[in-house]
């Protein structure tokens, strides 16, 4: 596949893990830190230097607080370019729910005030909204 940088964090607890693959040619990764939920790396292409998180987020609801912690600690202390993606395991607006799953929206709110708080933007979704039909 001409990727030769491998990271994971393995799903401990959780159905999935994460795997973040690059080309050593294009990007350099200078920092790497992980947690249960999610990774996130500093790395450089050129003189360009960014961050980049990606997340797989408890399908443990009383999880998801620390999740939000700390994506509040990480933001706090960040200057340069930071993307952020992945799947959160949570709903971000009402018309995201599908199915007999319960409902809660406080678990919504906490969500929205977690991108508020880290002045993150929600790029929004494009195709179709589930990837089962």
């Amino acid at each position: 596949m001409g990727f030769d940088g491998v990271l994971v964090v393995d799903a401990v607890g959780f159905p999935r893990g994460i795997w973040l693959l690059w080309d050593s040619s294009i990007v350099h990764i200078v920092e790497a830190g992980r947690s249960s939920q999610f990774l996130l790396v500093r790395g450089k292409i050129g003189a360009t230097e960014w961050y980049f998180t990606t997340v797989y987020g408890s399908p443990t609801l009383v999880q998801h607080g620390a999740l939000w912690d700390s994506l509040r600690d990480i933001a706090t202390n960040m200057s340069n370019p930071w993307l952020l993606c992945g799947d959160f395991n949570s709903l971000l607006h009402a018309s995201e729910k599908f199915g007999a799953v319960d409902f809660d929206a406080s678990c919504v709110r906490e969500f929205q005030d977690c991108l508020l708080d880290t002045r993150l933007i929600d790029l929004q979704f494009t195709g179709p909204l589930f990837t089962w039909f």
